[in-house]
């Protein structure tokens, strides 16, 4: 983490999910599917970028949500009903499909 990570808030929109992903960006879902770390919600709420209250989107009862994120990486997710639900950057999840596609990460 920079310096600049621990005094700026990044608040990250959402990308897209599984369902409607981008055909371009296989490689990358694959990829956020397998190698995320389990969060807190806390951690997850503070990251992503919501319209509305996020008790709206994501209820705090429903202890069925997962919360992830990529070790290094700015991309975030939930999954609920094995649903992958993702908060990035789209600039971020082209660079990791450039990086799955070239072998440097897997």
């Amino acid at each position: 983490m920079n310096w600049l990570q621990k005094f700026a808030v990044f608040r990250l929109p959402f990308f897209s999910s599984c369902v409607d992903w981008p055909e371009q960006y296989n490689l990358a879902l694959d990829f956020i599917a397998h190698g995320g770390e389990n969060i807190s919600r806390e951690e997850f709420l503070r990251n992503v970028e919501f319209e509305g209250s996020a008790d709206e989107v994501i209820p705090a009862w429903d202890y069925h949500i997962q919360y992830e994120k990529l070790p290094q990486r700015s991309v975030f997710w939930f999954v609920h009903s094995a649903i992958e639900h993702v908060f990035a950057d789209e600039r971020d999840i082209a660079e990791l499909q450039l990086l799955v596609e070239n072998g440097e990460l897997q």
